[in-house]
């Protein structure tokens, strides 16, 4: 990219009218990628991981092997995931500041139903909730 940093370059296109989602950890690879925007002809750039600062790609390509087609639910779905089950523990906290985490549920606090907040790091210090996957 250069001398340009990629908030410069994402702030740039946006405002010439590029759609470009935030990283997301059922949909980003760790490369930016582009998607088809429904009903249109126009495509979006999907951030990758490796825009997560300090998040090793081996971790990241752990989380997309585990994830494969099926999106996570829940960090617990996340957790219970065999290909996730070990991973190095200081990328949670990584994982969690980025956003990367919060269109998940925290099913280990209020009822299963609250978001994630992506500050909370106590939420994975809590023995996992039984899951289907």
């Amino acid at each position: 990219m250069g001398f340009y940093a990629p908030a410069q370059i994402v702030t740039d296109a946006r405002a010439h009218g590029v759609a470009i989602p935030a990283v997301c950890i059922n949909r980003s690879r760790w490369d930016c990628t582009l998607e088809e925007i429904r009903e249109t002809d126009r495509h979006a750039v999907r951030l990758g991981m490796r825009l997560v600062r300090g998040l090793p790609e081996q971790d990241a390509a752990k989380i997309a092997v585990a994830r494969g087609d099926e999106p996570f639910v829940s960090i617990d779905d996340m957790w219970r995931a065999p290909a996730c089950r070990r991973p190095p523990w200081s990328s949670w906290p990584k994982l969690m500041r980025s956003g990367l985490l919060s269109n998940l549920k925290d099913e280990m606090h209020s009822g299963r139903s609250k978001p994630c907040a992506t500050n909370h790091s106590l939420c994975l210090l809590r023995p996992p909730i039984a899951s289907g996957r």
